[in-house]
């Protein structure tokens, strides 16, 4: 691989690295508002909807991290 195109991974890594911490933002707020709800919201389908999203969410972030290790993998 030639230096421009492993440049430009790089810069593709980097932004997939800033993307990546900013979902574990929302990730760790979306976490937090689920245990400060009311145990009847909690255990009702606004719980469950909840628990949805921080599950898409962390599959996300798993995305992102295979993505990024795969491109490490490739540049060098």
């Amino acid at each position: 691989m030639n230096e421009e195109r492993r440049k430009r991974l790089n810069n593709v890594t980097n932004l997939l690295t800033d993307a990546k911490a900013q979902l574990e933002e929302v990730i760790n707020e979306e976490e937090e508002a689920l245990e400060n709800m009311p145990e009847g919201l909690k255990s009702g389908e606004k719980g469950e909807k909840a628990e949805e999203v921080i599950e898409s969410l962390k599959e996300a972030d798993a995305g992102i991290e295979s993505a990024i290790d795969n491109l490490d993998s490739a540049t060098q």
